[in-house]
């Protein structure tokens, strides 16, 4: 009789931990489905994510000049690039594994560029105000599913290119 009982309860218990088991399994896909509808509305609404820049090792600063990134450590120079300078933009993604980190590189004519992510200081302010500063360029919104999604995937995707350089490859082209 006492093994019948604990059996019972050893099924009991089972029963138990499998329905909890569900419904949790349940409620992180749900809880983690609405963050990510939530994510992307935002983003066709043209609001960035908030972030939480306490761990960032770089600050983007702009002026009506140029863009610099610079070690928050101070332990090297800030790397700087003229708006003038800038060729073209291109919006990526970078597998760190358990997560991705959306980028953006500036690009000279010479292919030298200039990395900037979302970890860093003032990406928001940086990405937001990137139309007025590259006439031409896309904004944020436009281009942020098309990097974000499919995850792990780079996503690469061209949000500006200086029309002097199409014009000169339209020309050679022809």
């Amino acid at each position: 009789m006492n093994w019948l009982l604990f059996i019972a309860l050893f099924a009991g218990a089972l029963v138990i931990w499998a329905l909890i088991e569900a419904a949790l399994n349940w409620y992180v896909k749900r809880d983690s489905r609405r963050a990510v509808d939530k994510l992307v509305a935002d983003a066709l609404a043209g609001r960035l994510p908030e972030r939480d820049n306490s761990r960032a090792t770089h600050e983007i600063e702009c002026d009506s000049t140029g863009c610099s990134v610079t070690p928050l450590d101070k332990r090297a120079e800030p790397a700087r690039i003229e708006w003038r300078d800038v060729d073209r933009a291109t919006a990526f993604k970078r597998d760190l594994f358990a997560v991705d980190l959306l980028c953006l590189a500036l690009i000279r004519a010479d292919g030298s560029a200039v990395e900037l992510d979302e970890d860093m200081k003032g990406w928001d302010a940086f990405v937001q105000s990137l139309p007025a500063r590259l006439p031409g360029c896309a904004k944020w919104e436009s281009w942020f599913a098309d990097v974000a999604f499919p995850a792990f995937e780079r996503n690469e995707t061209e949000v500006f290119r200086r029309q002097e350089s199409r014009a000169i490859e339209s020309a050679v082209a022809a």
